[in-house]
């Protein structure tokens, strides 16, 4: 009785938890069926509708060209002679370094210079003189040849009349043969002296030239310690002040050329610019120039990206028709002012949107 006291709770233990394990594992009174799916809907989904891409574009006003002058070595900024906005001409001074040393070496290579040229000239007459004593000795020669012919002719003749005069005769002629030796011997000196002359022309000259060459490379270095405009137009920005050291070849004034103006686009995107080529019409607003709009002509567009705030942007160059000949636009205009770009031509198949 008491082994049936403990084995009759632990059946019903036992079999309760057979029915709750049956009844987890989907028992009668789970559901066994899967939820009906959703149905799917009927027909074709229409696509999504593109973005058209804008057909306006920002842009910067800038010069016809500009150009960064430098100056050719390193110094100390001597004088300044502009401010930004100044205009200039083709080969203004802009600023100078100091050019003291430079200007004392120029003046020893021109002095050097008219040193050569005086020995050059001083040779030149040398050669002169040489050729000259060179035609004397010529001309004694043919003398004392003539006079030697007459000697032997009189001596021959003496032989033959006159035997009492043979020997002085054969003196006379003796003398004359001596004479044209004599003749000779100084033209051979005058040849001399005509190619020692000659050489030394060639050594003037030469030293002439080396002269040239110090003079010249003394402009170069003297020229190299100012910059000048390289076009006319106006200063973009503003030389170093004077005592100021600067580098060789570091940009140091920029110039513009406002002959002309130009817009450049600063937020022309990839898709806008698949459509834009050189030699596309466009129009161009500019903000400094209110309720009036100017017929543009795309020049270049760049081919290589520039990122802008993370995005992919391309510069294009737009010359303004009209702004340069306009004296008061012209006389408004500064580089950098704002711009729009409208009616930008956009590749074939792309919406237009605006």
């Amino acid at each position: 009785m008491k082994i049936l006291r403990i084995l009759v709770p632990l059946a019903l233990v036992v079999a309760g938890g057979v029915l709750g394990v049956t009844w987890w594992l989907g028992g009668d009174d789970a559901p066994n069926e899967a939820p009906p799916a959703a149905a799917a809907p009927s027909g074709d989904v229409a696509p999504r509708a593109a973005v058209a891409p804008p057909t306006t574009a920002e842009a910067e006003v800038a010069p016809r060209r500009t150009a960064d002058v430098a100056f050719g070595v390193a110094g100390t900024v001597a004088a300044r002679a502009v401010e930004v906005g100044d205009p200039v001409e083709a080969g203004d001074v802009l600023a100078r370094l100091d050019d003291a040393t430079q200007r004392a070496r120029l003046a020893e290579a021109e002095a050097a210079v008219s040193a050569a040229d005086a020995a050059v000239a001083a040779a030149r007459e040398g050669v002169r003189a040489a050729e000259t004593q060179r035609a004397v000795q010529t001309a004694a020669i043919r003398v004392a040849e003539a006079a030697r012919e007459a000697a032997d002719a009189g001596a021959r003749l003496a032989a033959e009349q006159a035997p009492a005069q043979v020997a002085r005769a054969e003196a006379d002629a003796r003398r004359a043969a001596a004479a044209v030796t004599q003749a000779e011997a100084g033209a051979a000196a005058a040849e001399v002296a005509v190619a020692q002359a000659e050489a030394s022309l060639a050594v003037a000259e030469a030293q002439r030239r080396q002269a040239r060459a110090a003079l010249a490379s003394a402009e170069v270095a003297l020229a190299q310690r100012t910059v000048r405009a390289p076009f006319a137009g106006r200063v973009l920005t503003a030389p170093p002040e004077v005592g100021e050291s600067v580098g060789p070849s570091a940009p140091t004034i920029r110039i513009g050329d406002v002959g002309g103006w130009r817009v450049v686009t600063t937020n022309l995107t990839e898709r806008q610019v698949t459509g834009l080529t050189s030699g596309a019409t466009v129009r161009v607003a500019i903000d400094a120039i209110p309720g009036r709009t100017f017929d543009g002509t795309v020049e270049r567009v760049a081919y290589a990206p520039r990122l802008v705030r993370g995005d992919v942007t391309y510069e294009a160059t737009i010359r303004v028709d009209g702004a340069a000949s306009d004296a008061d636009v012209a006389a408004r205009l500064r580089p950098g002012m704002t711009a729009v770009v409208r009616d930008l031509p956009l590749a074939t198949g792309v919406p237009t949107g605006r």
